[in-house]
């Protein structure tokens, strides 16, 4: 048996050939080459083969479990694993090659325009560009389409390079948020950067002792949060994990609402808890944190919650999310389908500290029956304790924290739809349920108790070269 032997002489895909269309060849901190598709922002130590090149206009390259390739056809909407042919180029194009990276553009002899992108002849103009910085195109296991946007941690089903007909009411909205943006981020106000640090099996109590010890003016220089943060602000994965901490029911802080398993408001019975009160007033500075830089708050939460940051009137239809029970109670009430017989007065049961309890809604409220005159005021009152009276103290609590960084007046301008926007993402596929249904493709990877956010099949260090890549190309 001949002894082993150990060569220096490069392998053999270290070479100068031509790269399909959209790939380009690097070299990672470790001297190692590897390389990049700008077609799907990815990257791959393999060489890429013909089976990575360009395609008909219309149509997207993606990969299955086993790294077969299949072929999505984006006007139609079908998918085929042979790859379809290519058109040829337009009337005055020309295809080249850079030596150095292998990567292959194209030239139109009469206009001199260049691009990367091999010119369609056909299609949807759109489908010539790339997709968004920080958005990924990738498949369901049965063969559906849909788009992972990097950025805010969120999926679609619509292209985003597709044109969007924006309606007046969105067009307003994103006048609001840039005025708001503007009027948030003054440059006129100093800010001081200070380091939050914590153990991530105790992120919410060392978050909580971190910032519940800072000023008003100090909060804003709050920096929390790795890799996607660049030492600016707080982190969206801080936010996510801290925001899993503050939404557990075994804190007793908010809970899930009779309506559904998804929506949630404040927990009534954290009012016989007064040291609670302190704990809204750090949720209240978290979630003002998160809108100040641009990251939101992954949950659901009520009509009610919104309306009461806004100050505004609650209304029966508000209720029916909470409580659908009481909802259909008071609506018969108001439609006449209730019969009194004088026994309804203006007071309703509750529930502290595990005692049952009478209310009154109004002074004097237990001896005043409920009549067709009155009806009217007796629903307004029942919604009114049932969504802000039981938890008042606790929503004080929640907006002097929030009112620390961000002024009521400057939200004044949104109404509670547009607010749940600028505070809240619900993600409908959420981050859990995405990094257990797409883990093979390499997308969220959730692993000891941290959230990874990576492109491709690389170690730590050439994400470091992904993510010089991805703010290159914003730049």
């Amino acid at each position: 048996m001949s002894p082993a032997t150990t060569t220096w002489l490069k392998p053999a895909d270290d070479d100068n050939s031509p790269l399909p269309s959209g790939w380009e060849r690097d070299r990672d901190p470790k001297n190692r080459i590897y390389y990049i598709d700008h077609n799907t922002r990815t990257t791959t130590y393999q060489k890429p083969t013909d089976a990575c090149g360009p395609l008909p206009a219309g149509w997207v390259r993606l990969h299955k479990e086993n790294d077969d390739f299949i072929y999505f056809n984006s006007e139609t909407r079908t998918i085929t694993c042979v790859r379809p042919p290519l058109d040829p180029l337009p009337d005055g194009w020309e295809e080249g090659i850079i030596e150095e990276s292998g990567r292959v553009y194209y030239y139109n002899r009469n206009t001199h325009e260049t691009a990367w992108v091999r010119p369609n002849t056909g299609g949807p103009e759109y489908m010539n560009e790339l997709l968004p910085d920080g958005w990924e195109m990738r498949i369901t296991n049965d063969n559906k389409v849909y788009y992972v946007d990097h950025n805010t941690c969120t999926t679609t089903w619509e292209d985003p390079r597709a044109p969007l007909e924006l309606s007046q009411a969105e067009r307003e909205f994103r006048q609001k948020l840039q005025y708001f943006d503007c009027h948030l981020h003054h440059p006129s106000v100093p800010v001081t950067t200070i380091k939050l640090s914590m153990r991530p099996a105790y992120i919410y109590e060392d978050s909580f002792i971190g910032i519940s010890k800072l000023s008003a003016e100090e909060i804003r220089g709050i920096v929390a949060g790795e890799d996607d943060n660049d030492g600016a602000g707080i982190s969206q994965e801080f936010v996510y994990l801290l925001s899993k901490e503050v939404f557990k029911p075994t804190r007793h802080l908010f809970r899930y609402t009779s309506g559904d398993s998804l929506t949630q408001d404040i927990d009534p019975a954290s009012g016989a808890h007064p040291e609670l009160l302190n704990h809204f007033k750090f949720v209240g500075r978290c979630f003002a944190l998160a809108v100040f830089h641009h990251r939101n708050i992954p949950g659901r939460l009520t009509s009610a919650f919104f309306k009461r940051m806004l100050n505004k009137e609650l209304t029966l239809a508000d209720l029916e999310s909470v409580d659908p029970e009481l909802h259909s109670r008071l609506s018969n009430i108001l439609n006449g389908k209730t019969a009194n017989n004088g026994t309804r007065t203006f007071t309703m049961r509750d529930e502290r500290q595990g005692v049952r309890v009478t209310v009154e809604l109004k002074p004097g409220g237990a001896s005043i029956p409920v009549t067709d005159d009155n009806k009217a005021e007796y629903v307004r009152l029942v919604v009114e304790y049932h969504l802000r009276g039981r938890v008042q103290a606790q929503f004080d609590a929640f907006m002097s924290g929030f009112n620390d960084l961000i002024p009521s007046s400057a939200i004044s301008i949104f109404n509670e739809v547009e607010l749940e926007r600028v505070v809240v993402a619900y993600i409908h596929c959420g981050i859990l349920e995405t990094a257990n249904t797409t883990s093979s493709q390499r997308g969220f990877q959730i692993r000891a108790g941290q959230i990874s956010l990576s492109y491709g099949p690389l170690t730590k260090a050439v994400r470091t070269v992904n993510k010089a890549y991805f703010d290159g190309r914003q730049n």
